[in-house]
Formats: C-alpha cells, structure tokens, sequence
C-alpha cells in the first residue's frame, strides 16, 4: 500500500475495511496449505510438518529445522486480501532464509537494528513453541527493558528476513554495555530513508519505511520539541511496529485521538505493540495514564 498523506491516512487507518468480505477470505487451513505448496514449490527437498493450523515446522536434507508461525501473515493478507500471492512470497521467502543460516543470508553487525516488542512478547514466544514441543534453549531471545510495557529486541535484518538474536549469540559478540544498543541504532539510521511528519498543529503521524516507526522511540535526537510542536510534553502511540502517532500532554482532544486510533489499529495489525501511551521525560519514555476526561471518550 502506498503511504497517503497524513489526514487521509488517519481516516483511511481508522474507517475503512477491506473490499472482501470475512465470507470471501480464504481459511486459516486453506492459507496454511498455500504456503506450504509455495516453499515445496520453490525448494522441492523440504520437510513440511503442520503443527496445527498458521503452525508449521520446516527442515531441509542437512536437518535444519525451523519453526513458523503463520499469524502475522494472515493478518497482513487479511488486511491486504487482493495480494494474496504476494503475502505467501514474502513469508516463504523469509521461512527459506531462515534455514539458509547466518553466512550465507549476508548477517553482520551492520544488519543488527533494534525492534521494540511489548513486555510479554517473549514468554508468549517461549510458551507456544514450549506447547509445540520445541527446545526452549535454542529460542532464548535476548532483550533488554525499555520500561514496565515494552522491551527492546535486536535483529538481523536481511533482504527476505527479520531473525530476533538469541542470548547466546549476543553473549558471543562481547560488546560493552549499551554498545549493541547504540550499534543498533546506528545501523536503523542507516537503512531508513528520509523520516517524513505529517499533521500539524500538535497532532503528528511519524512515517518512515512501513517496519520500523516504532523503533523511533529510540532516536534520542529526533525527539524535540523543536520537531513536534505540541501542547505539553511529548505523548506517542505505538498500536505496531508500522505506526507511531504524536500529542501533547495538555491537548485532551488529540489525546483522545491517538488513543482512539491505537485502539483501533492494535486490534488489527499484524505487529501489534500495545494500545499503551507513553510520555517523553527525563529523556525516557515513562508510562502515560491520560486525564479521565479522554478515557471518557474512547
């Protein structure tokens, strides 16, 4: 979908629905099943195990295995029905790289960036492939504290895929504390094109490349009011990775706005954070209750 202006997408994000009816979407199963012909299609000596269905598990002749859960890719073809085709490529393709290992996907430090998860994203993790009987150890994903709502993963991101690192893999690259933080950083600076603002008057939409906005939160400069001229203190919305809106703490409507639509998109998206919001001080994201009469309005 191509990004629309920041008033369109608003409404666009908040109103609108898909062509499809839920009667003309295809199954869970039926999903499922195309993906497993696609990644057959395109390296015929793979193993396909169907845990249950948007649960796969994938090997190839050396025994690699991985583990897929097919849940955000539903919801992207749910939210986008008419490219189904391209939806099932694009998580084949990323399934495939993340058996092809770490030498030959291209992964170095110059492809670790941080991706910022709600705080029960990894016990979630760990508890479905503990219920798929997975080897817990293999999967122990390191991540740091951000505050009580949200943690902060690194990835390696790679031109079919995003793969979270694991403890030991980080443990491993013996950098100094708050090196790989930065590192990451660095790194998202890098790949992102041009951050564009949209909105004015105190109620901002912050759009970068459709994976990454929520990582923003991160980007320490970016984070002035000289940039977002707002009412207050500085107030976002995280509901998914791909969306990150921006109020001030004393403006009650535009409160009432982002929170609205938080709650609206988190209930859709396929990377879904939380309906939390947060607000900038000390130079910290601290949790961000707003006053009785916004929660009135939701």
């Amino acid at each position: 979908m191509k990004r629309l202006a920041a008033s369109a997408l608003f409404i666009f994000i908040c109103l609108t629905a898909n062509a499809l009816s839920a009667e003309e979407l295809i199954s869970p199963t039926k999903f499922t099943q195309l993906y497993s012909s696609k990644i057959k299609a395109l390296k015929p000596g793979i193993a396909i195990s169907k845990k249950a269905d948007l649960e796969l598990t994938i090997s190839d002749d050396d025994g690699k295995e991985h583990h897929i859960f097919l849940d955000n890719a539903y919801l992207n073809y749910k939210n986008d029905p008419e490219n189904l085709s391209q939806v099932i490529e694009k998580y084949v393709l990323a399934g495939l790289s993340n058996l092809a290992g770490f030498d030959e996907v291209g992964e170095s430090f110059s492809s670790i960036i941080p991706v910022i998860k709600h705080a029960g994203y990894v016990s979630e993790i760990t508890q479905s492939l503990k219920q798929s009987g997975q080897d817990i150890a293999k999967f122990s994903l390191y991540h740091e504290a951000l505050n009580k709502e949200l943690i902060v993963l690194y990835a390696m991101d790679t031109e079919h895929n995003i793969r979270y690192l694991s403890e030991s893999e980080v443990h491993d690259f013996k950098l100094a504390p708050g090196q790989l933080r930065q590192l990451a950083i660095d790194n998202l600076a890098a790949i992102l094109p041009q951050l564009q603002t949209h909105g004015d008057q105190g109620l901002y939409m912050l759009i970068a490349d459709g994976n990454y906005e929520a990582s923003l939160l991160l980007a320490d400069a970016i984070w002035t009011k000289e940039n977002f001229a707002v009412d207050g203190d500085l107030v976002v919305a995280i509901p998914s990775r791909d969306v990150l809106l921006i109020a001030g703490s004393k403006s009650l409507a535009h409160l009432a706005k982002i929170a609205e639509t938080a709650a609206k998109i988190h209930a859709d998206a396929p990377y879904s954070i939380t309906t939390q919001l947060f607000i900038r001080r000390d130079d910290q994201w601290q949790l961000f209750d707003p006053p009785a009469q916004v929660q009135d309005q939701q």
